[in-house]
């Protein structure tokens, strides 16, 4: 790529990534000479744009920047972020059909309804976290690939109003992310994050093909070098 521009800010959520797609759009016009890549978030994420910058929060349920009561009253309602962040990734896949484009995502963005499982007979609270984990994982990845949807996805409706957005997106990197390699990794200051040769490896496993130079895979292979990353499988 001759020229590239990364928008990408830590911790921001859907609304940051969507309107960041449009604004993007609307200074340079999207054409087929262009490649657009899209990470989306985690749906429990709040965005605002106050005093010339973007406040992009961590995970809600720390309540870092809006304070226990706005997230009492406004932080906990996983349907309306859903509906939320899916009305955005719909907006934002009819955009860059202009461009050649890819769209992977960090964690899944549906829930499972433990009490739907219950009233089956299955107690998803009664099995380990690693199963619980990869349960959850798969069935969004599933989704990605034009499966049913899961009996015990949460909002189901929602999902399947927006079910043919799922197609656009690759299998997320929370699914390559597995509960025991996070739990038998050391990595630098204990931060769990995936390292750039982790972000790697996720990027060739489900994107193959790719064009990353030599050089950039070598700089994510010497990171880990330089930061002695233990992991321990």
């Amino acid at each position: 790529m001759p020229v590239y521009q990364n928008w990408a800010t830590p911790g921001a959520g859907n609304h940051y990534i969507f309107n960041s797609i449009m604004e993007a759009d609307a200074r340079y016009k999207f054409n087929n000479n262009d490649l657009v890549i899209v990470m989306w978030s985690c749906k429990e994420r709040e965005d605002r744009y106050s005093n010339n910058k973007w406040l992009s929060d961590t995970n809600l349920s720390q309540e870092k920047t809006y304070g226990k009561k706005w997230v009492k009253n406004f932080g906990t309602d996983l349907r309306g972020f859903l509906i939320r962040d899916l009305g955005y990734i719909a907006g934002a896949q009819s955009t860059i059909q202009k461009a050649s484009w890819e769209q992977f995502c960090l964690n899944p963005l549906t829930n499972i309804d433990d009490t739907k499982a219950v009233l089956d007979g299955v107690d998803l609270d009664s099995i380990t976290e690693e199963i619980g984990r990869e349960y959850w994982i798969k069935a969004f990845d599933k989704l990605c690939t034009g499966s049913d949807i899961d009996p015990y996805l949460d909002n189901a409706d929602v999902i399947e109003t927006y079910k043919d957005l799922f197609l656009n997106i690759n299998k997320s990197l929370e699914g390559r992310w597995t509960f025991e390699y996070v739990k038998n990794r050391v990595a630098p200051n204990n931060d769990n994050h995936p390292t750039p040769l982790e972000a790697l490896e996720f990027l060739n496993n489900v994107w193959p093909g790719n064009s990353l130079s030599i050089e950039a895979q070598n700089h994510a292979r010497q990171w880990n070098v330089n930061h002695s990353l233990i992991t321990r499988l």
